[in-house]
């Protein structure tokens, strides 16, 4: 690589040619990927699947669709600004026919939960499902044009997306990878870099995203475009099958504590708290998600990260919750899903073990909230 990998992700999003935010868009979500996935730093090459790349953008261009109409490109004769801007539009019209909202920030809640949990995507019909997926395929069919006109040449910076079954066995794959994904291949120098400047690439993709869609449209300021781009969900989605699956394990006599305060957890009388708040990380994942006290959760944690000391102390306390899901088959199946989308599998006919999940939670936590310089109690 003939520039650092910082300077090349400044060059992508300050000086290449750009007709449409789709750039912008590309490194924004890998970005996203690498916090998300810090244990990968150590690799030489990682594969992404270009459908987590997709989904990203749904969240991203969320608010740019629907009633607002708002260019994301140049204007041509006959050439929409997003080629997936009609499915994404029918996508989020749907969306808040069956929740009942419909805010710019929706489109994290959904991927979020979609990428995240099938117990989740497959509780909504059929037919928001299939619309899903149709979306999320054409938006996959978009990203392969920044990734092959990223810098000065076609694939200069990055290869021609391939099959993950047909890549070599010593390039490693994000979690949640399939045999017959197409992916995008990114160097380790390039990985640990986002993960080491995610809190500033983020703010430069949003800048630059700004500065773009603010030439694109005459209606819609660069202040206008900082809002959508940096809100985030503020609605929490029901948790209601959580927490009657916990219920029945107090009924059964589990003993279940609080992770921060070692309060015992009382029948109905618990917060479902997300260890990552779902400002920072909108998505309910069983790992994510512990009862606690309901006085601290409200008035102490908030919207606030577990330090150091928080979360060695929460260590055990947190394994004896999972320990305990693992005892409802429900919960475990749940608990099974949603760690190996995170942290991946363990091994054929294996599970993670409470303790070694618990310390594996306790050490992404402290990654996220160093990288995005989260505040922490």
């Amino acid at each position: 690589m003939a520039l650092s990998a910082g300077t090349l992700i400044a060059t992508i999003l300050r000086f290449d040619r750009k007709t449409t935010t789709y750039k912008i868009a590309l490194i924004r979500a890998i970005n996203d990927i690498a916090v998300n996935f810090p244990h990968l730093t150590s690799c030489e090459r990682i594969a992404i699947p270009l459908r987590m790349i997709a989904e990203k953008w749904v969240a991203f261009y969320w608010p740019f669709v629907g009633a607002q109409q708002i260019s994301q490109g140049r204007q041509s004769p006959g050439k929409q600004d997003l080629i997936f801007r009609s499915k994404l539009s029918s996508l989020r019209t749907e969306w808040a026919v069956l929740v009942g909202i419909d805010n710019d920030s929706d489109g994290f809640q959904l991927v979020g939960e979609a990428s995240a949990s099938t117990r989740w995507i497959n509780s909504f019909p059929a037919s928001f499902r299939a619309k899903y997926e149709e979306t999320v395929l054409a938006i996959m069919g978009a990203v392969r044009k920044p990734i092959e006109y990223a810098g000065p040449g076609r694939h200069e910076i990055f290869p021609k997306p391939t099959r993950w079954n047909k890549l070599p066995k010593s390039i490693s794959a994000v979690p949640g990878t399939g045999e017959e994904d197409y992916c995008l291949v990114v160097s380790g120098e390039l990985w640990a870099e986002f993960c080491q400047l995610s809190l500033w690439v983020e703010a430069l993709c949003i800048h630059e995203w700004c500065l773009l869609t603010e030439t694109f449209t005459s209606n819609f300021s660069r202040s206008e475009a900082y809002s959508v781009l940096t809100e985030r969900p503020g609605n929490r989605l029901p948790l209601t099958w959580e927490r009657n699956q916990i219920d029945i394990l107090i009924q059964e006599g589990y003993r279940l504590v609080c992770p921060w305060t070692a309060k015992p957890i009382e029948l109905k009388n618990y917060d479902l708290d997300h260890i990552l708040p779902i400002s920072a990380y909108p998505i309910n994942q069983l790992w994510n998600l512990v009862p606690s006290d309901p006085s601290f959760n409200r008035n102490k944690k908030r919207d606030l990260i577990p330090g150091k000391e928080a979360m060695r102390l929460a260590i055990p306390r947190l394994a004896g919750s999972y320990t305990a899901y693992s005892s409802s088959p429900q919960l475990q199946n749940g608990l099974d899903d949603d760690v190996s989308r995170r942290f991946g599998q363990v091994g054929k006919d294996e599970r993670w073990d409470g303790t070694e999940l618990a310390l594996r939670v306790g050490r992404f936590v402290g990654d996220f909230a160093g990288s995005r310089n989260l505040r922490t109690f």
